[in-house]
């Protein structure tokens, strides 16, 4: 997910924490796996990252986080589950604006952090 252009002192400390975090692609792993309880577990992880994000990409991340939360149930959801459909439809027009909500976090990453988000 990242790759470290130029760390420096004095950055914002989450940046380690973003540095570090690789749970998006064990998210990825698992829901392509059926593993629901690793997917969430990802999920999780990914939830305190977002909510311990600057203030300046907070609202991206905490949108990222919803969008990937609500993917997964729709992903690890059977399909005899009531209304999956329509729930892929909604989850599917949210994350037509998602890459919106990336941009901004690269960008603030790049810029603050010396990481360039993959």
């Amino acid at each position: 997910m990242a790759t470290v252009a130029s760390c420096g002192d004095g950055q914002d400390p989450w940046c380690d924490d973003l540095e570090s975090f690789r749970g998006l692609e064990q998210l990825s792993a698992a829901i392509v796996a059926g593993d629901g309880p690793s997917a969430r577990e990802q999920l999780e992880d990914f939830g305190r990252l977002a909510q311990d994000s600057p203030e300046e990409i907070s609202d991206d991340m905490a949108e990222i986080a919803r969008v990937l939360e609500e993917a997964v149930e729709v992903a690890m959801a059977g399909e005899d589950s009531g209304d999956i459909e329509n729930r892929r439809g909604v989850i599917n027009q949210r994350l037509a604006a998602v890459p919106r909500n990336i941009s901004a976090v690269s960008a603030w990453a790049e810029e603050e952090c010396g990481i360039r988000l993959d």
